[in-house]
């Protein structure tokens, strides 16, 4: 009872028992749940640091990519499957670059040229020896206006190719004659040839030689900058297409109705 008394005792009593709270308290799950509610009230006021965030921020950010590159995929897909003619074609060689075409498409294409335009790109007897081989796609890269094919077999492997100018195949049928940048001289040197201000002074032009400006702007990819004309007949148009300038030419013979069932021209 007098070490009670003493002052240096009672303090000693105190922080031992202060110690020995403590001790209970770290062997407790106390500090842990309260630790624990604190971070849980406290979540959106900090700041999403350490690793476990940025390995979450990873998978988020891939997750997304993913996401984004799946989406890609079916909308090619999907355009893919709609490719049946070789404007479609063009149009999307001109956006994507490269068409990974099945073969039931490659050959609706096929099907809606005529034959010298069908040759220009395999002929029949080349397309039954190529299915005796294994054909499974054909795969079509765009260059500006020419576009090579290559046929694949069913594991990739190419067992064929060619490259052709798309845009020359679909400006051929419509009969119109390519001029050097010099050639044009001995047509716009007439005194009889005048050029057109514009579009709305078509007017004065014959029906079918209206009629082959207008199958000439349905081209992809081609655009009319200049027109000539005499008597109401075209002389002479400039048209502009991969970058680059073209002059091209109609035939003196060119008359209303000629462009319903174009002739087949060799090339």
């Amino acid at each position: 009872m007098k070490l009670l008394g003493q002052p240096e005792f009672r303090r000693l009593l105190r922080d031992g028992a202060w110690v020995l709270l403590l001790l209970v308290l770290l062997w407790s799950p106390v500090p842990e749940l309260v630790l624990g509610h604190w971070l849980q009230i406290s979540n959106d006021a900090r700041p999403e640091t350490g690793r476990a965030h940025d390995r979450l921020d990873l998978l988020q950010e891939s997750d997304s990519q993913a996401v984004g590159r799946s989406s890609v995929v079916e909308q090619e897909r999907v355009e893919t499957a709609s490719i049946v003619n070789l404007a479609q074609l063009r149009r999307s060689l001109a956006s994507r670059g490269e068409v990974d075409l099945p073969l039931t498409n490659f050959r609706q294409v096929m099907a809606a040229l005529t034959p010298w335009q069908r040759n220009e790109i395999i002929s029949n007897d080349d397309l039954a020896q190529l299915d005796q081989r294994g054909l499974g796609m054909v795969q079509v890269t765009g260059r500006g206006a020419r576009a090579r094919f290559a046929f694949l077999d069913h594991a990739r492997n190419r067992l064929s190719g060619v490259e052709v100018d798309l845009l020359r195949l679909e400006i051929l049928p419509l009969e119109l004659s390519e001029l050097s940048s010099l050639d044009t001289t001995q047509v716009t040197g007439d005194d009889k040839v005048y050029e057109l201000a514009d579009q709305g002074a078509e007017v004065v032009l014959e029906q079918a030689h209206r009629d082959l400006l207008k199958s000439l702007r349905a081209i992809t990819g081609v655009q009319v900058s200049r027109v000539w004309q005499s008597q109401g007949r075209i002389q002479l148009v400039e048209i502009k297409a991969g970058g680059q300038r073209h002059w091209l030419r109609t035939p003196t013979s060119l008359s209303r109705g000629d462009l319903s069932a174009p002739l087949e021209v060799q090339p």
